[in-house]
């Protein structure tokens, strides 16, 4: 399951003050914090600084009060190349982990899991099924552990308890302990993709959230290219012997191990917040602090408590229309992901040929995915790029179904793939 930008737009931060897209300052104009007394304040909103609505609020209120806080465009731009080189690409070599974790058991089914296991009928079904209802029921909880002990502490301990699921995973030997081990795993994942597009909240202003979230969730598409490629590797290899009966179990032993290191990793280079952050200098988090609260300052409230931003989140409506698009979007997408290699298999190739043909229509997923966000960013257009990737599923569906040709089908999973990722860009 994917993260959804809307809703994190929404929701993500408590309030966001729009800016007036048709005004463009300066390389060498500076950035006034909206901060000091009610008189400067007040001057600030006259210049049309800031939106005339929330005029009172702002007045009204002065925990933004640092007036020395000044910057220019070039600086900004500077801190926030900075935070693209330290913080992207650890969240998205995380969230890879993460998806790798929970997709291999597609390609362990081609190498021989539901015979070694002694799955039947629907066993493998119910078991992948599980795992969603753990997921789902933790994402909110999740999130608000990790606002009590912070992202870095938060989101290493899950990539911890994931890689460690996986890890055990590679001892199982029957249907029970397989439900067991895909519930916990649920439980271990639920909160990755949520948390992250919190935490990225916390360093980027609204408009530059979409493309760093559109990066980090391409990681799932890149997660797949990865995931037939280990596979194939890791089968290649002879069994490890302390491992029950199956080459499968190669896959998890490995995979599970890899993650429980990045999950230390996280534990020393995860920037605990821009207050806190030594690859920054003390200016440079300044600013950074400062320009997510500048943005913040279009409505100013007292702080909420946990149980009334669940309230709020519930009751809003954007977040249901959303929800719904992106419950409609993964029914396609996530059966794809846990099923293509099956799917391919199913088309006459050997086990060595489904793993390795599931790298192509990820790694063009991938690509789509982050020009997607980019140019929904560089549009500041979310609708249009949204509906785009509902006639891509359509059609690739069509040709994996309708088609007997197995070129044609493979040409489907590709169109599959591209929609049901973009739209998670968007």
């Amino acid at each position: 399951m994917e993260i959804d930008t809307k809703s994190i737009e929404n929701n993500g931060r408590n309030t966001v003050q729009q800016r007036d897209p048709s005004r463009t300052p300066s390389t060498d104009e500076k950035r006034p914090s909206l901060s000091g007394s009610a008189k400067e304040k007040e001057h600030s909103l006259k210049a049309g600084n800031v939106d005339p609505v929330k005029e009172d609020a702002i007045l009204e209120h002065d925990a933004f009060a640092n007036t020395s806080v000044h910057w220019t465009v070039e600086e900004e731009k500077a801190l926030v190349r900075r935070l693209d080189w330290h913080i992207v690409p650890l969240v998205t070599i995380l969230y890879l982990s993460n998806f790798i974790d929970r997709a291999n058991i597609g390609n362990a089914k081609v190498a021989g899991l539901n015979t070694d296991l002694g799955l039947v009928g629907f066993q493998y079904n119910i078991g992948l099924s599980v795992f969603y209802v753990a997921y789902i029921l933790v994402e909110v909880p999740s999130n608000l552990l990790l606002k009590r002990f912070g992202a870095k502490v938060w989101l290493s301990i899950l990539v911890l308890s994931f890689g460690t699921v996986c890890f055990c995973t590679a001892f199982i030997t029957n249907f029970g302990e397989f439900m067991v081990i895909r519930i916990l795993l649920g439980v271990a994942e639920g909160g990755m993709m949520p948390g992250v597009a919190y935490y990225l909240s916390t360093w980027y202003t609204r408009d530059e959230l979409a493309l760093r979230i559109g990066i980090f969730v391409s990681a799932a598409s890149m997660a797949g290219a990865f995931g037939g490629l280990l596979a194939t590797a890791f089968l290649s290899i002879p069994q490890i012997s302390v491992l029950p009966h199956g080459r499968w179990r190669n896959i998890f032993l490995i995979e599970g191990a890899i993650t429980i290191l990045l999950g230390f990793v996280g534990f020393m280079f995860l920037p605990r917040s821009p207050d806190d952050s030594g690859f920054l200098t003390e200016r440079e988090r300044t600013i950074a602090m400062e320009r997510i609260r500048v943005e913040n300052a279009g409505l100013v409230e007292e702080e909420s408590t946990d149980f009334e931003l669940v309230l709020r989140a519930w009751f809003n409506m954007t977040n249901w229309i959303c929800a719904l698009c992106f419950l409609l979007t993964n029914i396609s997408i996530q059966g794809m992901v846990l099923f293509m290699p099956s799917l391919i298999a199913g088309m006459g190739y050997t086990e060595i040929e489904s793993q390795l043909l599931t790298v192509p229509p990820y790694i063009l997923a991938s690509i789509f995915c982050i020009g997607i966000a980019w140019q929904s960013q560089r549009s500041s257009r979310r609708g249009i790029w949204i509906l785009l990737s509902a006639p891509i599923c359509i059609v690739g569906s069509s040709m994996l179904i309708g088609s007997p040709d197995r070129k044609v089908e493979y040409a489907g999973i590709f169109l599959l793939a591209m929609g049901g990722k973009s739209y998670t860009g968007a």
